[in-house]
């Protein structure tokens, strides 16, 4: 069914066929990423490893983040509205796993960038892919989000990418490699 739908230089979304609620998307198998990663043909292809309940910070659950064996790379995604919330329910998800990295109970940036830079964090799974951090919503806090993202590339990032993701005009505002830091 997919290559009816796919025409060559075009964007393709898709997605798996088990119910979802909320509107969302089921993930692909990992076997059909890999199967999609050896077609050839496919300049990219992004996949969301885990959720995080719409929340902008998390700590990833046992069986996550799910990366398929042809993964190239690894990036993981922060928004810049949890700096300065406090560490519980409403603002992290699972906060008890980020605390087992940092025990601290506000979210500043340097107890973001820790836990991104954690094997145990955002660099769980990674094994040995390059890795990169979107600091995503410099929008609602464009000072906040340069802070971060320096104190991520302290943290041992090598790449951080500042960003707007809804802002289509201007997506990407920064990017900072461990030369600047």
């Amino acid at each position: 069914r997919t290559e009816a739908a796919w025409h060559p230089g075009q964007p393709l979304v898709l997605a798996g066929v088990e119910a979802q609620t909320k509107g969302r998307l089921a993930p692909l198998a990992c076997e059909t990423v890999d199967a999609l990663a050896r077609a050839g043909g496919i300049g990219l292809i992004a996949v969301e490893a885990d959720g995080s309940r719409m929340r902008a910070f998390k700590a990833p659950g046992d069986d996550e983040p799910v990366i398929p064996a042809s993964a190239t790379h690894v990036v993981a995604v922060v928004g810049t509205s949890v700096l300065g919330a406090p560490l519980d329910a409403e603002y992290v998800h699972r906060p008890e796993r980020v605390r087992a990295i940092v025990d601290r109970e506000v979210c500043d940036a340097a107890l973001i960038a820790a836990v991104l830079a954690s094997p145990a964090g955002g660099r769980r799974g990674v094994d040995g892919r390059p890795f990169a951090v979107v600091v995503n919503q410099a929008d609602v806090d464009e000072a906040g989000a340069a802070r971060l993202g320096r104190a991520v590339l302290a943290a041992g990032i090598g790449r951080v990418v500042v960003a707007s993701l809804q802002d289509v005009s201007r997506p990407v505002r920064e990017v900072l490699t461990t030369a600047e830091v």
